[in-house]
């Protein structure tokens, strides 16, 4: 039995080559690619590699049945970002957990309508080591999901918003029987508590350039964030994706958002539904204890 390929040979010419993925990474000053080696670093002492290709566990219980359990690394695991996904440090949070899992075949596919890759998100790719990466417009996404229904038990991780892409990409994998989705939309509103906080709004902006930051209560003005005003809880209600606060307000924040970010995480991210083992399949076992 001749084995299929990750990538089909009608895919071949989507990749990027090592070219594109040098000048992506050269093209990123020192300090850039500091804080995404930091994001990394951190993501991986969380969540750390998943080191066990398949594990069985067993029980019989007193109520007269067995249950049995496996838990095994996918066949591959695919991560699409739409055309509005060019947040580097976003991009290496979806990725990386990806990278983490085990699998044998990983790869990243971005879409767009020439297919082209931010050069900030690409070197994200080249740090984090996911070496393979698929530059492709809407049809070519589609069509390639389609391919990987047949590759085998895998996963699929969708960070675009529906008009990038994220639906007919969703839509496509939802036809699959045998591929989990995990879908979602990149950040588009960010809080910043500019109170009582000295922030790198440098690095903010660079990290998330497509993002609406509104900033609140701060002293000064910074370029491309909305200024805002009032009480602290009123900032927590705006139903933010992430806020920026001191580490003193971060358990308060915590209670009503879901991924806090405090001074000196300007640069990083997190997507608190991925982790490398959600991406394991698995299965259970029932039968009735023989007497």
């Amino acid at each position: 039995m001749i084995e299929k390929p990750f990538v089909p040979e009608w895919a071949v010419s989507c990749l990027v080559d090592d070219e594109t993925f040098g000048a992506a990474y050269d093209g990123q000053s020192g300090e850039r690619r500091a804080w995404l080696k930091k994001l990394i670093a951190q993501i991986f002492e969380m969540s750390g590699p998943v080191r066990t290709s398949e594990a069985f566990a067993g029980a019989d219980w007193r109520t007269g049945f067995s249950s049995r359990t496996v838990s095994a690394t996918p066949d591959y695991v695919a991560v699409v970002l739409g055309a509005d996904c060019t947040s580097a440090s976003q991009a290496v949070a979806a990725a990386l957990p990806a990278v983490l899992s085990g699998a044998r075949n990983v790869c990243l596919v971005r879409v767009g309508e020439e297919g082209g890759a931010c050069d900030a998100v690409l070197a994200g790719m080249e740090l984090c080591g996911m070496e393979t990466v698929l530059a492709m417009n809407e049809a070519e996404a589609v069509r390639f999901i389609e391919y990987l229904a047949g590759f085998g038990r895998g996963a699929l991780v969708v960070r675009a918003g529906a008009e990038a892409g994220g639906a007919l990409v969703a839509q496509a994998a939802r036809a699959c029987g045998n591929m989990r989705l995990w879908l979602d939309q990149p950040a588009t509103r960010i809080g910043v508590w500019g109170a009582d906080s000295d922030w790198d709004f440098e690095t903010l902006a660079w990290a998330h350039p497509d993002v609406a930051f509104e900033l609140w209560n701060a002293q000064d003005k910074a370029d491309g964030f909305a200024p805002r005003a009032g009480e602290f809880e009123d900032f927590l209600a705006q139903g933010y994706d992430a806020v920026f606060v001191s580490q003193e307000l971060a358990e308060q924040a915590l209670s009503r958002s879901g991924l806090v970010l405090c001074p000196g995480q300007e640069g990083c991210w997190a997507w608190l539904d991925l982790r490398p083992e959600n991406f394991r399949v698995s299965g259970l076992a029932l039968s009735v204890v023989s007497e």
